[in-house]
């Protein structure tokens, strides 16, 4: 997150940031989600936990997460796949596609994920009707 938001964020009175904290499991009923599991660790010290919600929004993290790539496609410095040609969702192996945060390093969003996803769809089918 940028310095700006993670300060609001910060300073925000009704968020508590959990540091050292996984979550487990997401737990509900048919009417939705009602807590979550979260394991703690506060040194060499691990703890579980019980967090009551009702929503939760769950992020990766912006490592792309593409070592089973690793060999078969050409992938930049950081990890992520590179993408030939420009603009298409070709990768450097034939008939291997790539879209969303393993092959986007500067906007890693959901929304231009499921963009991409869909030009890939397409793209594959082109490939596949050749």
């Amino acid at each position: 997150a940028s310095r700006i938001l993670a300060e609001k964020v910060l300073n925000h009175s009704s968020i508590t940031v959990l540091w050292n904290t996984e979550v487990q499991a997401f737990r509900g009923e048919e009417e939705g989600l009602t807590h979550l599991e979260l394991k703690r660790k506060e040194g060499s010290t691990t703890s579980s936990q019980r967090l009551d919600v009702s929503a939760a929004f769950v992020a990766i993290g912006h490592n792309p997460q593409t070592a089973f790539l690793k060999g078969h496609v050409d992938l930049d410095a950081t990890g992520y796949v590179i993408l030939p040609g420009g603009g298409g969702t070709a990768t450097s192996a034939t008939g291997v596609f790539a879209a969303g945060d393993i092959a986007d390093s500067v906007y890693r969003q959901a929304i231009t994920a499921s963009g991409t996803g869909a030009q890939a769809a397409l793209d594959v089918e082109r490939y596949l009707n050749r």
